[in-house]
């Protein structure tokens, strides 16, 4: 009876000290307390779009500098004996965004439509692929308020690119409701011509 109480208290005595040896191994010798790190904000990187012309022939790049109050657009030409010239730059507010179009070279290469986009307004224009203006006092042909002048009644809601050489499609609604009419944008003449079919 002694021997079995004996191997009894023994059995036991063995349970007790795993338990203790598994607690132990269980419970960190060194805590560490992890700290989350703030979020890293990162700048918005400058960058490069190519686009080409439908002929091949030319490639326009803009290439674009972030400001902490401000943007910078250039863009450049290059002719397909690689030679590359800058034909335009604009410095515009942070916030504000010029983009090319997917139509953006007239038929001939000799005109780019371009968007300025900004929270307050959107802004159409034309600008020439030789680099110089339209006038001594016209960097480039703009569409969008001078349209917006001379036809009080209707709100541009696309510019989709070229009907012809010198023609720009504009597509627009009635301010009063429903779907306004198509114009043509005539850079030559920098005149409207209001068509009689919807584009």
């Amino acid at each position: 009876m002694a021997n079995l109480l004996t191997k009894i208290f023994v059995a036991a005595s063995g349970l007790v000290l795993v338990a203790i040896a598994v607690l132990q191994v269980r419970e960190p010798i060194n805590p560490v307390r992890i700290i989350p790190s703030p979020p890293v904000v990162m700048a918005e990187a400058s960058g490069t779009v190519t686009v080409g012309s439908p002929d091949g022939k030319s490639n326009l790049t803009m290439k674009t500098e972030k400001g902490e109050a401000q943007d910078i657009y250039t863009f450049f030409i290059q002719e397909k004996d690689g030679v590359e010239s800058e034909i335009y730059k604009k410095n515009v507010p942070a916030g504000t965004a010029i983009s090319i179009p997917f139509n953006t070279f007239s038929p001939d290469n000799k005109y780019l439509l371009l968007k300025e986009a900004s929270s307050a307004s959107v802004i159409y224009f034309v600008v020439s692929t030789n680099g110089k203006p339209f006038s001594e006092d016209l960097p480039v042909a703009e569409i969008t308020t001078p349209f917006l002048l001379k036809y009080e009644k209707y709100n541009i809601t696309d510019v989709t690119g070229w009907g012809g050489l010198n023609l720009v499609v504009i597509n627009t609604d009635k301010k009063a409701g429903g779907t306004g009419p198509s114009f043509w944008f005539d850079v030559s003449s920098r005149s409207f011509i209001q068509l009689s079919t919807r584009f």
